[in-house]
């Protein structure tokens, strides 16, 4: 490539040759390796150049992926709005959004996914709207959209069915259907590792989540364990607060109180570093219920209100609205 000359058709075949290298890469190095964000950045480069408009949304979709899993926040929410707009323009790609863009720009998302003609884009955009849901703790719509996604893969984008059956079980799971849901992301899990599939890790997180949630501790710590395992190797940062936090619920549950605390101030560290207040406030809670447990309620009550006044006001979450009622009751 180095040895063609500048033209607008040597371009052109960089960014071919850069986008069909993206999707190797992440499922070779994982998607927080340099060699990831350097090469949508490069994509982006020549995009932006040329003018290709239809190409940069890919690129950008990619180079959005790395700056959310290495946690470069603001990076990524810029890019997740650069997306939004270029949804609206060519209503032919998929839009990614940010947990912490909030609900409108969710249901923007989803209402542009249903107008989106190619199959692939349709059904990246309903799982990261899936995906939204579940850190809002939604089960109710992360359950349609997973039943959805398995649906949709039936015809149009097998892949995509695989995640969706894992959220799926994990809202089977929140919603009282424990064994079922359980089956369902152990089939999600089962299916990634034959598909070498890059989002495993957060399945191996939902799975965490729902045996936390079921206490069903044993099983939670060995998916744990997997999670980190697929963490660590690739430089994945986006989950990392989460995992810590689930790495107390599981050592609380065993009354391993000291190495829960440990946990859980680990992971409101990571999460304050990531300037992640939406993972930190959830952390708050499940620390302050277990120093209430211990009747160091001071020590509770300062926690939970200095996350609380971290957060925007208008954050109406579950988190939030149980924060508050667990600092009602501590006053």
């Amino acid at each position: 490539m180095r040895e063609l000359s500048e033209s607008p058709d040597r371009d052109k075949q960089e960014v071919d040759f850069l986008i069909a290298l993206g999707v190797p890469l992440i499922w070779s190095q994982g998607l927080g390796t340099p060699e990831v964000g350097s090469t949508y950045s490069r994509a982006r480069e020549l995009c932006e150049k040329t003018g290709d408009s239809e190409r940069l949304f890919e690129e950008m979709a990619g180079l959005y992926r790395y700056n959310f899993n290495t946690h470069n926040m603001r990076k990524a929410e810029e890019i997740s709005c650069q997306l939004l707009d270029l949804a609206r323009n060519l209503k032919a790609h998929t839009l990614l959004g940010s947990v912490r863009e909030g609900k409108a720009l969710m249901n923007e998302a989803r209402q542009l996914a249903l107008e989106l003609p190619h199959p692939a884009s349709k059904g990246l955009t309903l799982f990261y709207a899936a995906m939204q849901h579940q850190a809002l703790r939604n089960p109710d719509e992360v359950r349609k959209l997973g039943q959805f996604l398995r649906e949709y893969s039936e015809e149009h984008v097998a892949t995509i069915g695989v995640p969706g059956i894992g959220l799926e079980g994990w809202a089977m799971c929140v919603q009282g259907e424990r064994e079922a849901g359980i089956e369902r992301l152990r089939e999600s899990i089962a299916r990634m590792r034959t598909m070498s599939h890059y989002w495993i890790e957060y399945m191996l997180f939902l799975m965490t989540d729902a045996c936390a949630t079921t206490g069903r501790i044993e099983e939670g710590h060995r998916a744990l364990k997997e999670a980190w395992n697929e963490a660590d190797p690739s430089g994945s940062q986006w989950l990392r607060a989460e995992l810590l936090r689930l790495q107390g619920c599981l050592q609380d549950a065993e009354g391993d109180y000291g190495s829960a605390e440990e946990s859980f101030l680990r992971a409101l560290e990571v999460a304050r570093e990531q300037s992640a207040r939406f993972w930190e406030l959830r952390t708050a809670v499940s620390l302050a219920r277990m120093q209430a447990d211990q009747q160091r309620i001071e020590e509770a009550r300062s926690l939970l209100q200095t996350s609380l006044d971290a957060m925007p006001e208008e954050s109406e979450t579950i988190d939030r609205h149980e924060a508050l009622e667990l600092l009602e009751r501590l006053r």
